[in-house]
């Protein structure tokens, strides 16, 4: 029998126990006890897998200097289970308030647009939806917050390289908040092989540094949520399996609490934590190709590119995409939704996004603001880049008017002009930047349009 056990004193202050009535635990067949001062709210982390008893959390206990009061409880419930809200009233590492000051619409519009060139119509709809979302989280009692208030998701219908991902991320910067994605392609319904849909809430988890506070209020954004959708309504395996994930994303942006194991953050097995998405705010995105045909029967349109009669034959691509954003411009809310229902989404779940915006090709004069003007612009990053390496890097007039020209031929928007940025800038790049940092730029290099073709046609001279 242990030393501990013979003469029954309290693991925490030494107070003598009664071995028969006190609370306590075996561990390593040594028994540890608490006195009545102290045994309720170890009891109560036991019992709920939120204290770990091991090696580290007894060495805790015997090692104690002085009394055990609450403030060091909760130390020692972050220290021995950092996956768990131990006391919701634990002060957080880092609090709510949004990077600027946005009250309304307009001035969340107009910090967007600094990011986000073009897609008038859809940023002031998305402006509303926001500021209106903020307002409802924002509360500083939860009882004035009630499950059942009204949701603010948003759902963008565009096509690659519109600005969906890069709204979903600037909405979440704004607001100084997490932000995470993924493709719905990629998740699964829970109980399947594969990624839960649940998990997108573990990543904030991850992202916040188990910031509960923060990562309760995350920004998440599905792409390709037309990809698990079907207009076969039989009861095929793989419909009931995409059916499956869909009801899983419909339970997520209705509010859903949910249990989080502990292996997932590196704890151990049967441990767990809960994490509500009742205050996220949720992004989803596709193409959602065929469903401006369906559209246009349920309006009464029979040529579907008639509305960009103009643009026909030039390219076949862009025309679709221009042709599907005007019918979706065009549409009521009511045709939208009931298009997309007959497109395979579920009824519960359009219902439960408010928000349906299309989002339009961005046209020669918008890919150029992109390049010249946006705050996230590829030319400005690679600038900055070379910048740092003491080398001025200018881009020709030539070379964006080229570059312009082929990104929308591509009919891939920005991801082009990235894509193409890079490339003509991949020689320059091996050849002359360098983790050493310089100050002063003593050197000039040049890329114009012949780097477009070929990347060692770049030029550099002295300043």
């Amino acid at each position: 029998m242990s030393k501990i056990q013979k003469t029954c004193l309290c693991v925490v202050c030494g107070t003598p126990v009664d071995s028969d009535t006190a609370f306590g635990f075996d561990f390593n067949n040594e028994m540890y006890f608490f006195c009545t001062s102290h045994e309720e709210p170890f009891k109560m982390g036991i019992s709920l897998g939120q204290l770990e008893i091991n090696h580290k959390f007894i060495s805790y206990l015997l090692n104690l200097e002085e009394p055990l009061t609450k403030s060091s409880l909760k130390k020692a419930a972050q220290q021995f289970t950092p996956m768990t809200k131990f006391d919701t009233n634990i002060e957080s590492t880092k609090i709510f308030e949004p990077e600027f000051m946005l009250t309304t619409p307009k001035e969340f519009y107009d910090k967007i647009s600094e990011v986000v060139i073009g897609q008038e119509i859809a940023k002031k709809a998305i402006s509303v939806s926001v500021i209106n979302h903020i307002s409802e989280i924002s509360s500083d009692s939860e009882e004035e917050y009630s499950t059942t208030a009204d949701k603010h998701h948003i759902l963008m219908l565009g096509h690659s390289g519109t600005g969906k991902t890069l709204i979903a991320n600037t909405t979440a910067s704004l607001l100084n908040l997490p932000f995470v994605s993924g493709d719905a392609t990629s998740y699964s319904p829970t109980g399947f092989h594969g990624a839960d849909a649940e998990s997108v809430c573990y990543d904030l988890l991850l992202d916040t540094d188990m910031n509960f506070e923060l990562a309760e209020r995350g920004v998440v954004f599905i792409d390709e949520i037309d990809k698990i959708c079907s207009s076969n309504k039989s009861a095929g395996r793989y419909e009931s399996f995409i059916g499956s994930t869909q009801s899983t994303f419909l339970k997520l942006i209705e509010g859903k609490t949910i249990k989080v194991p502990g292996p997932v953050y590196g704890d151990a097995p049967g441990t767990s934590c809960n994490i509500s998405s009742d205050k996220m705010l949720f992004f989803f995105g596709g193409a959602f190709n065929g469903l401006s045909e369906i559209l246009a029967k349920k309006m009464g349109k029979k040529d579907v590119l008639g509305f960009v009669k103009a643009n026909k034959g030039k390219n076949e691509e862009i025309d679709e995409a221009l042709s599907s954003y005007e019918i979706f411009a065009q549409a009521s809310r009511e045709e939208l939704v009931e298009s997309l229902i007959d497109f395979g989404m579920l009824s519960e779940f359009v219902g439960r996004i408010p928000t349906i915006v299309p989002l339009k090709p961005l046209s020669k004069e918008d890919l150029e603001k992109v390049l010249l003007e946006s705050k996230t612009s590829p030319i400005s990053k690679q600038i900055q880049i070379f910048e740092n390496c003491g080398y001025k890097l200018e881009f020709t007039d030539s070379f964006i008017k080229d570059i312009v020209n082929k990104s929308y031929k591509s009919a891939t928007g920005t991801r082009a002009l990235d894509s193409y940025i890079k490339k003509s800038v991949s020689l320059a790049s091996f050849d002359l930047l360098s983790t050493k940092k310089v100050k002063i730029c003593k050197e000039h290099v040049i890329i114009d349009n012949s780097c477009l073709s070929n990347p060692e046609m770049y030029k550099k001279m002295s300043i």
